[in-house]
């Protein structure tokens, strides 16, 4: 399936609320023309995004109050985070089933604001990237908990009143906190100069 914006609206391409939902298959949704809204959106839903690829200038995937399965996908923004969980949404992405990329340029990759997200490298590729010079690839605020299993990640920024567990198998190049940060630290973080409690 595919699913193109093929006019000026800078509306959401895709927005849904209070909805059971499944992506599966190969679906595209190219959201060029959205300058005011995510490609897709939703509030108050649950389901499961497998093998999907979104690109927007803004957010390409915005998710509010919802509790969502990501199981591959490809998810990139040129002007904003590429994914971002919010008020009280609860988000798991692996790479079991298909290859991961989560990529933004100008923010942060994945930007978590009031929400519980964990992140659970599979057999596939899982790539969580920003090319913006100073944000971090993964943010985590407004009273967060960020769980990571396994998998190296380049830089994690962790803000006041969020938590971060780091299991095991998992590593962080960079983590920057604040003094008022939860840090769980059993994997390895290589430079923690920017958060104490992680030294």
């Amino acid at each position: 399936n595919s699913v193109l914006n093929e006019n000026s609206s800078s509306k959401c391409l895709i927005y849904f609320e209070d909805v059971d939902f499944e992506f599966r298959g190969t679906t595209t949704i190219n959201g060029t023309n959205n300058s005011s809204c995510s490609a897709l959106g939703m509030k108050r839903s649950r389901g499961v995004i497998r093998n999907v690829s979104i690109s927007s200038p803004v957010a390409a995937l915005q998710i509010e109050s919802s509790d969502v399965d990501i199981r591959g996908g490809s998810f990139s923004s040129s002007g904003k985070e590429a994914i971002s969980p919010r008020n009280g949404s609860r988000l798991s992405i692996n790479s079991y089933d298909d290859n991961v990329s989560i990529t933004s340029s100008a923010d942060e990759a994945l930007e978590i604001k009031s929400s519980f997200v964990k992140l659970d490298k599979g057999s596939n590729d899982f790539t969580i990237s920003s090319s913006a010079s100073d944000k971090a690839d993964i943010s985590s605020e407004e009273i967060s908990t960020l769980v990571i299993e396994d998998h190296t990640f380049s830089s994690v920024e962790i803000e006041a009143g969020s938590s971060l567990i780091l299991n095991d198998d998992a590593t962080i190049t960079t983590l920057t906190c604040s003094s008022t940060s939860n840090i769980e630290k059993d994997g390895t973080v290589t430079n923690s100069t920017g958060c104490a409690q992680a030294q």
